[in-house]
Protein backbone atom coordinates (compact mmCIF):
# COMPACT_ATOMS: atom_id res chain seq x y z
CA UNK A 1 0.00 0.00 0.00
CA UNK A 2 1.89 3.11 -1.19
CA UNK A 3 5.57 3.46 0.17
CA UNK A 4 4.45 1.40 3.75
CA UNK A 5 5.45 -2.04 3.66
CA UNK A 6 3.25 -4.65 4.44
CA UNK A 7 4.71 -5.06 8.23
CA UNK A 8 3.77 -1.33 8.57
CA UNK A 9 -0.12 -2.02 7.35
CA UNK A 10 -0.30 -5.24 9.39
CA UNK A 11 0.08 -3.28 12.52
CA UNK A 12 -2.01 0.12 11.74
CA UNK A 13 -5.09 -2.20 10.65
CA UNK A 14 -4.32 -3.88 14.28
CA UNK A 15 -4.10 -0.65 15.71
CA UNK A 16 -7.35 0.66 14.04
CA UNK A 17 -9.08 -2.41 15.28
CA UNK A 18 -8.14 -1.69 18.79
CA UNK A 19 -9.60 2.12 18.52
CA UNK A 20 -12.59 0.75 17.20
CA UNK A 21 -13.32 -1.26 19.84
CA UNK A 22 -12.58 1.03 22.39
CA UNK A 23 -9.01 2.63 22.13
CA UNK A 24 -10.42 5.90 21.03
CA UNK A 25 -12.40 6.08 24.59
CA UNK A 26 -11.81 8.86 26.83
CA UNK A 27 -12.07 6.10 29.75
CA UNK A 28 -8.73 4.35 30.93
CA UNK A 29 -10.51 1.07 31.39
CA UNK A 30 -12.07 0.89 28.19
CA UNK A 31 -9.12 1.37 26.65
CA UNK A 32 -7.02 -1.42 28.62
CA UNK A 33 -9.94 -3.57 27.90
CA UNK A 34 -9.96 -2.86 24.33
CA UNK A 35 -6.56 -3.66 23.89
CA UNK A 36 -6.55 -7.19 25.90
CA UNK A 37 -9.67 -7.63 23.29
CA UNK A 38 -7.53 -7.33 20.42
CA UNK A 39 -4.49 -8.91 21.78
CA UNK A 40 -6.91 -11.87 22.51
CA UNK A 41 -7.90 -12.16 18.97
CA UNK A 42 -4.14 -11.33 17.52
CA UNK A 43 -3.06 -14.82 19.51
CA UNK A 44 -5.94 -16.75 19.07
CA UNK A 45 -5.86 -16.35 15.05
CA UNK A 46 -1.57 -16.51 14.93
CA UNK A 47 -2.48 -20.00 17.00
CA UNK A 48 -5.27 -20.95 14.21
CA UNK A 49 -2.74 -20.77 11.41
CA UNK A 50 0.36 -22.76 13.39
CA UNK A 51 1.24 -25.48 11.43
CA UNK A 52 4.56 -27.82 11.52
CA UNK A 53 6.79 -26.93 10.16
CA UNK A 54 5.82 -23.12 10.23
CA UNK A 55 4.78 -21.43 7.25
CA UNK A 56 4.39 -17.95 6.57
CA UNK A 57 0.55 -16.92 5.62
CA UNK A 58 1.65 -14.76 2.62
CA UNK A 59 -1.79 -13.53 1.93
CA UNK A 60 -3.33 -11.17 3.98
CA UNK A 61 -6.73 -12.29 3.41
CA UNK A 62 -6.11 -15.27 5.15
CA UNK A 63 -5.41 -13.78 8.09
CA UNK A 64 -8.22 -11.30 8.39
CA UNK A 65 -10.43 -14.98 7.89
CA UNK A 66 -8.31 -16.09 10.91
CA UNK A 67 -8.95 -13.31 13.36
CA UNK A 68 -12.55 -13.26 12.34
CA UNK A 69 -13.15 -17.02 12.94
CA UNK A 70 -10.55 -16.19 16.11
CA UNK A 71 -14.00 -14.04 17.09
CA UNK A 72 -16.97 -16.49 16.06
CA UNK A 73 -15.32 -19.27 17.93
CA UNK A 74 -14.83 -17.61 21.40
CA UNK A 75 -17.63 -18.79 23.69
CA UNK A 76 -16.40 -16.21 26.25
CA UNK A 77 -13.66 -14.44 27.70
CA UNK A 78 -13.53 -12.15 30.05
CA UNK A 79 -17.13 -11.59 29.61
CA UNK A 80 -17.24 -11.21 25.71
CA UNK A 81 -18.83 -13.59 24.13
CA UNK A 82 -18.09 -14.23 20.40
CA UNK A 83 -19.40 -12.93 17.25
CA UNK A 84 -20.00 -9.68 18.28
CA UNK A 85 -16.47 -7.97 16.56
CA UNK A 86 -16.06 -10.03 13.48
CA UNK A 87 -17.48 -6.93 10.95
CA UNK A 88 -15.19 -4.78 12.75
CA UNK A 89 -12.40 -6.58 11.85
CA UNK A 90 -13.16 -6.72 7.87
CA UNK A 91 -13.83 -3.20 8.06
CA UNK A 92 -10.17 -2.60 9.72
CA UNK A 93 -8.90 -4.44 6.50
CA UNK A 94 -10.56 -2.61 4.21
CA UNK A 95 -9.79 0.48 5.34
CA UNK A 96 -6.36 -0.25 5.43
CA UNK A 97 -6.89 -1.13 1.70
CA UNK A 98 -7.47 -4.99 1.67
CA UNK A 99 -10.48 -6.16 -0.50
CA UNK A 100 -9.33 -4.20 -3.17
CA UNK A 101 -11.99 -4.09 -6.18
CA UNK A 102 -10.72 -6.38 -9.51
CA UNK A 103 -9.10 -4.51 -11.73
CA UNK A 104 -7.78 -1.63 -9.06
CA UNK A 105 -4.88 0.11 -9.64
CA UNK A 106 -1.71 -0.49 -7.79
CA UNK A 107 0.18 0.28 -5.74
CA UNK A 108 -3.03 0.71 -3.53
CA UNK A 109 -3.53 3.75 -1.86
CA UNK A 110 -7.56 3.96 -1.06
CA UNK A 111 -9.38 1.77 0.84
CA UNK A 112 -10.88 -1.65 -0.38
CA UNK A 113 -14.37 -2.19 -1.03
CA UNK A 114 -16.96 -3.18 1.29
CA UNK A 115 -18.60 -6.37 1.37
CA UNK A 116 -21.17 -7.31 -1.91
CA UNK A 117 -23.89 -7.28 0.56
CA UNK A 118 -23.99 -4.84 4.12
CA UNK A 119 -26.97 -3.75 5.08
CA UNK A 120 -26.85 -1.34 7.95
CA UNK A 121 -29.11 0.90 10.46
CA UNK A 122 -27.07 4.83 10.21
CA UNK A 123 -25.92 5.62 13.73
CA UNK A 124 -24.23 8.52 12.44
CA UNK A 125 -21.48 6.42 11.12
CA UNK A 126 -22.83 5.74 7.74
CA UNK A 127 -22.69 1.87 8.21
CA UNK A 128 -18.96 2.12 9.24
CA UNK A 129 -17.26 1.17 12.30
CA UNK A 130 -15.25 3.91 14.15
CA UNK A 131 -15.32 4.34 17.83
CA UNK A 132 -18.75 5.27 18.86
CA UNK A 133 -18.80 6.46 22.67
CA UNK A 134 -22.00 6.90 22.69
CA UNK A 135 -24.15 3.85 20.94
CA UNK A 136 -27.51 4.87 22.12
CA UNK A 137 -28.81 8.00 20.23
CA UNK A 138 -30.30 6.56 16.90
CA UNK A 139 -32.36 8.66 15.44
CA UNK A 140 -32.72 6.59 12.52
CA UNK A 141 -35.55 4.57 14.91
CA UNK A 142 -39.10 6.50 15.55
CA UNK A 143 -42.04 6.02 16.28
CA UNK A 144 -45.22 7.63 15.78
CA UNK A 145 -49.08 7.18 17.27
CA UNK A 146 -50.82 6.07 14.28
CA UNK A 147 -49.39 4.46 10.95
CA UNK A 148 -48.30 7.38 8.57
CA UNK A 149 -47.23 7.06 5.06
CA UNK A 150 -43.37 7.09 4.79
CA UNK A 151 -43.20 6.79 8.31
CA UNK A 152 -44.39 10.73 8.98
CA UNK A 153 -41.05 11.55 7.45
CA UNK A 154 -38.94 10.35 10.25
CA UNK A 155 -40.40 13.02 12.67
CA UNK A 156 -40.70 10.80 16.40
CA UNK A 157 -43.82 11.07 18.69
CA UNK A 158 -43.57 10.02 22.30
CA UNK A 159 -44.68 6.52 22.69
CA UNK A 160 -47.93 6.13 24.68
CA UNK A 161 -48.94 3.71 26.91
CA UNK A 162 -52.07 1.64 26.76
CA UNK A 163 -52.42 1.75 23.38
CA UNK A 164 -51.41 0.84 19.94
CA UNK A 165 -47.63 2.65 18.65
CA UNK A 166 -46.09 2.27 15.18
CA UNK A 167 -42.07 2.18 15.13
CA UNK A 168 -40.60 2.63 11.46
CA UNK A 169 -36.83 2.42 10.74
CA UNK A 170 -34.67 3.44 7.86
CA UNK A 171 -32.43 0.54 6.29
CA UNK A 172 -29.86 1.25 4.03
CA UNK A 173 -26.81 -0.70 1.79
CA UNK A 174 -23.21 0.03 1.63
CA UNK A 175 -22.64 -3.08 -0.08
CA UNK A 176 -21.55 -3.63 -3.86
CA UNK A 177 -24.23 -5.24 -4.77
CA UNK A 178 -28.55 -5.27 -4.29
CA UNK A 179 -29.54 -6.56 -0.56
CA UNK A 180 -32.40 -9.12 -1.21
CA UNK A 181 -34.25 -10.79 1.27
CA UNK A 182 -33.95 -8.15 3.86
CA UNK A 183 -35.93 -8.81 7.30
CA UNK A 184 -36.28 -6.10 10.15
CA UNK A 185 -37.29 -7.17 13.74
CA UNK A 186 -38.35 -5.14 16.38
CA UNK A 187 -38.09 -4.72 20.21
CA UNK A 188 -38.40 -2.53 23.15
CA UNK A 189 -37.14 -2.65 26.47
CA UNK A 190 -37.39 -0.91 30.21
CA UNK A 191 -36.23 2.77 29.57
CA UNK A 192 -33.19 1.93 31.27
CA UNK A 193 -29.29 1.49 31.17
CA UNK A 194 -27.18 -1.66 31.57
CA UNK A 195 -29.50 -3.98 29.71
CA UNK A 196 -28.48 -7.87 27.99
CA UNK A 197 -29.97 -9.24 25.01
CA UNK A 198 -31.88 -11.32 24.82
CA UNK A 199 -33.93 -11.25 27.96
CA UNK A 200 -34.58 -7.50 28.16
CA UNK A 201 -35.69 -7.11 24.92
CA UNK A 202 -38.85 -7.55 24.03
CA UNK A 203 -40.59 -8.70 20.69
CA UNK A 204 -42.89 -5.93 19.21
CA UNK A 205 -46.58 -6.96 18.31
CA UNK A 206 -45.33 -7.09 14.92
CA UNK A 207 -41.88 -9.00 15.25
CA UNK A 208 -40.56 -8.21 12.21
CA UNK A 209 -41.39 -7.12 8.42
CA UNK A 210 -39.76 -8.55 4.71
CA UNK A 211 -38.24 -5.55 3.13
CA UNK A 212 -40.20 -6.33 -0.78
CA UNK A 213 -37.77 -6.03 -3.53
CA UNK A 214 -34.49 -5.33 -2.93
CA UNK A 215 -32.07 -2.10 -1.69
CA UNK A 216 -29.66 -1.14 -4.30
CA UNK A 217 -25.83 -0.36 -3.40
CA UNK A 218 -26.30 3.13 -1.57
CA UNK A 219 -29.74 2.83 -1.11
CA UNK A 220 -31.93 2.96 1.71
CA UNK A 221 -35.60 2.11 2.19
CA UNK A 222 -38.26 3.19 5.13
CA UNK A 223 -39.29 -0.27 6.95
CA UNK A 224 -42.60 -0.23 9.46
CA UNK A 225 -45.05 -0.07 11.04
CA UNK A 226 -43.99 -2.47 13.67
CA UNK A 227 -47.04 -2.24 16.18
CA UNK A 228 -46.45 -2.33 19.66
CA UNK A 229 -47.19 -0.99 22.95
CA UNK A 230 -45.18 0.18 25.85
CA UNK A 231 -45.06 -1.24 28.89
CA UNK A 232 -43.34 1.16 31.18
CA UNK A 233 -44.22 4.74 31.13
CA UNK A 234 -40.89 6.95 30.68
CA UNK A 235 -40.24 6.36 26.85
CA UNK A 236 -39.33 2.76 26.21
CA UNK A 237 -35.52 1.97 24.58
CA UNK A 238 -36.11 1.05 20.80
CA UNK A 239 -33.79 -1.80 19.17
CA UNK A 240 -33.86 -3.11 15.61
CA UNK A 241 -31.93 -6.03 13.68
CA UNK A 242 -31.89 -6.46 10.19
CA UNK A 243 -30.74 -9.41 8.44
CA UNK A 244 -29.94 -10.20 4.63
CA UNK A 245 -28.91 -12.66 2.17
CA UNK A 246 -24.98 -12.54 2.99
CA UNK A 247 -25.53 -10.08 6.00
CA UNK A 248 -26.79 -11.61 8.95
CA UNK A 249 -26.71 -9.61 12.06
CA UNK A 250 -24.73 -10.88 15.25
CA UNK A 251 -27.87 -11.95 17.20
CA UNK A 252 -29.77 -13.59 13.92
CA UNK A 253 -30.47 -16.97 15.27
CA UNK A 254 -29.23 -18.72 12.15
CA UNK A 255 -25.41 -17.87 13.20
CA UNK A 256 -25.74 -19.67 15.83
CA UNK A 257 -22.98 -16.87 17.45
CA UNK A 258 -22.25 -17.08 21.05
CA UNK A 259 -23.25 -13.77 21.20
CA UNK A 260 -26.73 -14.30 19.94
CA UNK A 261 -27.51 -16.75 22.61
CA UNK A 262 -26.47 -14.70 25.09
CA UNK A 263 -26.78 -13.41 27.54
CA UNK A 264 -24.95 -10.34 25.99
CA UNK A 265 -24.45 -6.58 27.31
CA UNK A 266 -25.89 -3.94 24.47
CA UNK A 267 -22.91 -2.36 24.57
CA UNK A 268 -21.08 -5.14 23.95
CA UNK A 269 -23.31 -5.45 21.26
CA UNK A 270 -24.92 -2.47 19.34
CA UNK A 271 -21.78 -0.46 18.54
CA UNK A 272 -19.91 -3.14 16.79
CA UNK A 273 -22.75 -4.59 14.13
CA UNK A 274 -24.39 -2.02 11.49
CA UNK A 275 -27.17 -4.50 11.61
CA UNK A 276 -28.25 -3.81 15.27
CA UNK A 277 -29.10 0.11 16.23
CA UNK A 278 -30.34 1.20 19.72
CA UNK A 279 -32.62 4.46 20.93
CA UNK A 280 -32.77 5.75 23.84
CA UNK A 281 -33.53 9.04 22.64
CA UNK A 282 -36.26 10.82 24.54
CA UNK A 283 -37.61 14.12 22.92
CA UNK A 284 -38.24 17.33 25.90
CA UNK A 285 -40.17 20.71 25.37
CA UNK A 286 -37.50 23.01 24.02
CA UNK A 287 -40.12 25.37 22.80
CA UNK A 288 -41.37 26.69 26.24
CA UNK A 289 -39.07 28.14 28.14
CA UNK A 290 -38.07 26.80 31.57
CA UNK A 291 -41.23 25.81 32.56
CA UNK A 292 -42.07 23.77 29.58
CA UNK A 293 -38.28 21.90 30.02
CA UNK A 294 -39.24 21.21 33.57
CA UNK A 295 -42.33 19.68 32.87
CA UNK A 296 -40.96 16.64 30.90
CA UNK A 297 -38.63 15.60 34.20
CA UNK A 298 -41.98 15.59 36.49
CA UNK A 299 -41.81 11.52 37.71
CA UNK A 300 -39.14 11.26 35.14
CA UNK A 301 -36.73 7.87 36.18
CA UNK A 302 -34.97 5.19 34.68
CA UNK A 303 -34.06 1.64 35.53
CA UNK A 304 -30.45 0.89 36.44
CA UNK A 305 -28.87 -2.26 35.84
CA UNK A 306 -24.98 -3.75 36.32
CA UNK A 307 -24.05 -5.53 33.28
CA UNK A 308 -21.01 -7.12 34.50
CA UNK A 309 -20.04 -10.68 36.25
CA UNK A 310 -18.77 -8.86 39.81
CA UNK A 311 -19.94 -6.24 41.50
CA UNK A 312 -19.22 -2.80 40.36
CA UNK A 313 -18.97 0.75 41.26
CA UNK A 314 -21.49 2.47 39.30
CA UNK A 315 -21.46 6.02 38.48
CA UNK A 316 -24.50 8.23 36.90
CA UNK A 317 -22.86 11.41 35.03
CA UNK A 318 -24.98 14.20 34.03
CA UNK A 319 -24.29 15.89 31.11
CA UNK A 320 -25.90 19.49 30.29
CA UNK A 321 -25.08 21.36 26.80
CA UNK A 322 -23.71 24.46 27.50
CA UNK A 323 -26.88 26.23 26.37
CA UNK A 324 -28.24 25.67 29.64
CA UNK A 325 -24.90 25.03 31.88
CA UNK A 326 -24.29 28.89 30.88
CA UNK A 327 -27.76 29.54 32.78
CA UNK A 328 -26.72 27.68 35.46
CA UNK A 329 -28.87 24.48 34.93
CA UNK A 330 -28.29 21.63 36.83
CA UNK A 331 -29.52 18.01 36.47
CA UNK A 332 -30.47 16.47 39.36
CA UNK A 333 -30.03 12.69 40.26
CA UNK A 334 -32.25 11.00 43.52
CA UNK A 335 -32.09 14.51 44.72
CA UNK A 336 -28.47 15.14 44.52
CA UNK A 337 -26.61 17.43 41.87
CA UNK A 338 -23.36 16.52 40.01
CA UNK A 339 -24.14 12.73 39.80
CA UNK A 340 -24.08 9.87 42.16
CA UNK A 341 -22.33 6.55 42.53
CA UNK A 342 -23.17 3.28 44.63
CA UNK A 343 -22.61 -0.45 44.64
CA UNK A 344 -24.21 -3.11 42.48
CA UNK A 345 -24.35 -6.54 42.80
CA UNK A 346 -23.98 -8.33 39.53
CA UNK A 347 -27.24 -8.10 37.61
CA UNK A 348 -28.44 -6.22 40.23
CA UNK A 349 -30.92 -3.35 39.01
CA UNK A 350 -32.54 -0.09 40.78
CA UNK A 351 -35.01 2.76 39.19
CA UNK A 352 -33.25 5.73 39.88
CA UNK A 353 -34.81 9.61 39.29
CA UNK A 354 -33.60 12.25 37.65
CA UNK A 355 -35.26 15.82 37.73
CA UNK A 356 -34.05 19.40 37.02
CA UNK A 357 -32.97 22.44 39.00
CA UNK A 358 -34.02 25.67 36.88
CA UNK A 359 -31.36 28.38 36.36
CA UNK A 360 -31.87 31.46 34.14
CA UNK A 361 -34.81 31.51 31.75
CA UNK A 362 -34.54 31.01 27.96
CA UNK A 363 -36.98 31.18 25.12
CA UNK A 364 -37.71 29.19 22.09
CA UNK A 365 -36.13 31.50 19.68
CA UNK A 366 -32.87 31.52 21.51
CA UNK A 367 -32.69 27.26 20.87
CA UNK A 368 -33.14 28.04 18.10
CA UNK A 369 -30.34 30.40 17.25
CA UNK A 370 -28.06 28.11 18.94
CA UNK A 371 -27.74 26.36 16.22
CA UNK A 372 -27.73 22.12 16.47
CA UNK A 373 -29.31 19.36 18.58
CA UNK A 374 -29.09 19.93 22.66
CA UNK A 375 -29.30 17.17 24.66
CA UNK A 376 -28.81 16.08 28.48
CA UNK A 377 -27.38 12.78 28.93
CA UNK A 378 -27.24 10.42 31.54
CA UNK A 379 -23.96 8.13 31.61
CA UNK A 380 -23.99 5.47 33.77
CA UNK A 381 -20.27 3.82 34.35
CA UNK A 382 -18.95 0.87 35.73
CA UNK A 383 -15.47 0.99 37.22
CA UNK A 384 -14.94 4.18 35.16
CA UNK A 385 -15.78 2.23 32.03
CA UNK A 386 -19.20 3.84 30.32
CA UNK A 387 -21.50 1.11 29.06
CA UNK A 388 -24.89 3.06 28.31
CA UNK A 389 -26.90 6.20 29.09
CA UNK A 390 -30.22 8.31 28.54
CA UNK A 391 -30.36 11.35 26.06
CA UNK A 392 -32.96 13.70 26.17
CA UNK A 393 -32.99 15.92 23.09
CA UNK A 394 -34.70 19.53 23.17
CA UNK A 395 -37.13 20.26 20.67
CA UNK A 396 -38.12 23.61 20.04
CA UNK A 397 -41.18 22.26 18.66
CA UNK A 398 -42.53 21.33 21.35
CA UNK A 399 -43.86 23.37 24.21
CA UNK A 400 -44.94 20.96 27.16
CA UNK A 401 -44.15 17.65 28.11
CA UNK A 402 -46.61 15.36 25.87
CA UNK A 403 -48.99 12.60 27.56
CA UNK A 404 -47.79 9.20 27.87
CA UNK A 405 -50.71 7.58 28.80
CA UNK A 406 -53.60 6.54 26.95
CA UNK A 407 -56.15 7.40 29.97
CA UNK A 408 -54.44 10.83 30.98
CA UNK A 409 -54.38 13.87 30.35
CA UNK A 410 -51.97 15.99 28.77
CA UNK A 411 -50.00 17.75 31.40
CA UNK A 412 -50.52 21.61 31.51
CA UNK A 413 -49.50 24.79 33.28
CA UNK A 414 -52.25 24.16 36.23
CA UNK A 415 -50.95 20.59 37.22
CA UNK A 416 -50.60 20.98 40.90
CA UNK A 417 -47.62 18.42 40.94
CA UNK A 418 -45.84 19.86 38.14
CA UNK A 419 -46.91 23.30 39.54
CA UNK A 420 -44.73 22.42 42.86
CA UNK A 421 -41.62 20.76 40.85
CA UNK A 422 -41.06 23.88 39.42
CA UNK A 423 -41.38 26.28 42.10
CA UNK A 424 -39.57 23.64 44.32
CA UNK A 425 -36.69 23.84 41.77
CA UNK A 426 -36.40 27.78 41.39
CA UNK A 427 -35.40 27.17 45.50
CA UNK A 428 -31.72 28.63 46.35
CA UNK A 429 -29.79 24.97 47.24
CA UNK A 430 -27.49 25.11 50.00
CA UNK A 431 -24.69 22.35 49.72
CA UNK A 432 -24.12 20.31 52.03
CA UNK A 433 -21.29 17.57 51.28
CA UNK A 434 -21.98 14.30 52.02
CA UNK A 435 -19.76 11.33 53.60
CA UNK A 436 -19.00 10.24 49.61
CA UNK A 437 -17.98 13.60 48.40
CA UNK A 438 -21.09 14.10 46.73
CA UNK A 439 -23.24 17.47 47.37
CA UNK A 440 -27.08 16.77 48.92
CA UNK A 441 -29.37 19.88 48.00
CA UNK A 442 -31.06 21.67 51.23
CA UNK A 443 -34.49 23.65 49.81
CA UNK A 444 -34.74 27.14 51.51
CA UNK A 445 -37.99 29.00 51.63
CA UNK A 446 -37.62 31.21 47.99
CA UNK A 447 -37.59 34.85 49.89
CA UNK A 448 -35.11 33.56 52.44
CA UNK A 449 -31.62 34.21 51.82
CA UNK A 450 -28.65 31.62 53.10
CA UNK A 451 -27.97 32.76 56.88
CA UNK A 452 -24.65 34.41 57.55
CA UNK A 453 -22.17 31.89 59.04
CA UNK A 454 -21.82 34.47 61.68
CA UNK A 455 -25.13 34.49 63.00
CA UNK A 456 -25.43 30.60 64.07
CA UNK A 457 -28.69 30.22 62.85
CA UNK A 458 -30.17 26.85 62.73
CA UNK A 459 -30.24 25.01 59.66
CA UNK A 460 -33.16 23.16 60.04
CA UNK A 461 -34.49 23.88 56.75
CA UNK A 462 -35.67 20.96 53.77
CA UNK A 463 -33.60 17.47 54.60
CA UNK A 464 -32.32 18.61 58.19
CA UNK A 465 -35.85 19.95 59.31
CA UNK A 466 -37.70 16.92 58.17
CA UNK A 467 -34.69 14.79 60.03
CA UNK A 468 -34.77 16.98 63.45
CA UNK A 469 -38.79 16.43 63.20
CA UNK A 470 -38.41 12.71 63.34
CA UNK A 471 -35.90 12.91 65.55
CA UNK A 472 -37.51 14.65 68.38
CA UNK A 473 -41.46 16.73 68.44
CA UNK A 474 -40.04 18.71 71.11
CA UNK A 475 -39.86 22.68 69.70
CA UNK A 476 -37.83 24.36 72.39
CA UNK A 477 -34.82 21.49 71.97
CA UNK A 478 -35.21 22.27 68.14
CA UNK A 479 -34.15 25.86 68.88
CA UNK A 480 -30.94 24.66 70.38
CA UNK A 481 -29.80 23.45 67.69
CA UNK A 482 -27.33 25.19 65.93
CA UNK A 483 -25.98 23.61 63.31
CA UNK A 484 -26.94 20.14 61.56
CA UNK A 485 -24.46 18.29 59.52
CA UNK A 486 -25.71 15.30 56.69
CA UNK A 487 -23.50 12.30 55.97
CA UNK A 488 -25.36 10.23 53.83
CA UNK A 489 -24.91 5.95 54.14
CA UNK A 490 -27.35 3.89 51.62
CA UNK A 491 -28.67 0.81 52.59
CA UNK A 492 -30.08 -1.17 49.63
CA UNK A 493 -32.79 -3.60 50.17
CA UNK A 494 -34.97 -5.07 47.76
CA UNK A 495 -38.47 -3.51 47.17
CA UNK A 496 -40.99 -6.40 46.55
CA UNK A 497 -43.10 -3.09 45.13
CA UNK A 498 -40.80 -1.65 42.56
CA UNK A 499 -41.88 -2.06 39.36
Amino acid sequence: VGSYSSEQILSTTHFRLYRSLGGDSQDVARRKLAARQTMFLIFKAIGSLASDPVTPTPNPKVFATALMNADIGTADFEGYRGGTYHKVVRWSFEKQGLYQPSGAPTPVTAPGAPPKVDVYINDGRDGEYGFQPVHWECTNIWNRLSPSAGGGNGVHETPVTGQVNHAYVRVGNRGTTPARNVVVRGYSASPGVGLSWPADWAPMDTPQVTVPGEIPPNGSVIVGPFRWQPRTVGHECLFMEVSADGDLSNIDPATFYPCAVGPTAEWRLVPFDNNIAQRNVIPVPGGGGGGGLLSAFVNRRFLVRNPFDAPARITLTPELPSFLADRDWEVQILRRDSGIAFLMAPGAERWVDVSLRSGQEFSREEILNAGGPMSIRILASADGMTFGGMTYRLDPGMTWAPNEMADGDTSNVEDPEIDATIGTSRFHDVQVPDAAGYETATADPPSAAPPPVTEQQPETDGEAGDLLAQLSSREELRERIHRVTLRRVEIELDDPHEP
